[in-house]
């Protein structure tokens, strides 16, 4: 029974840096600074989640498993709070915004005319 929870705490474990990892590769595919923090600010929670499940697992449910938690729990708070205002900011301090948004809208139209082309 032990070697089953210790399986499934590393298939957790391992499911939460592949997300971290798919979350690094998203803050450097996209080129729009909201889209890049968007894909950080969700992808680090959902990574952090079973990564700490992983662990609360390993450890089998003990007292050290209740400050993991508490601190999930204070992470799932402040990580998408602090990425809110991260954006407010730019969106009211980023003069050229509104011409990056224009750009990218043009470039998705022009991408699907040339497709309708064929």
């Amino acid at each position: 029974m032990e070697l089953v929870r210790y399986i499934f705490a590393c298939l957790f474990i391992i499911l939460g840096v592949v997300v971290f990892i798919i979350g690094v590769i998203g803050v450097y595919q996209f080129k729009f600074v909201l889209n890049r923090m968007h894909s950080a600010a969700l992808l680090d929670t959902m990574g952090l989640f079973f990564v700490a499940l992983g662990c609360a697992i390993a450890r089998n449910f003990d007292a050290i498993t209740i400050k993991i938690l508490i601190v999930v729990g204070f992470l799932w708070i402040t990580s998408p709070l602090s990425s809110h205002l991260i954006a407010k900011l730019e969106f009211f301090t980023d003069e050229n915004l509104n011409d990056e948004i224009t750009n990218d809208l043009s470039e998705t139209k022009e991408d699907n005319n040339d497709s309708r082309d064929l």
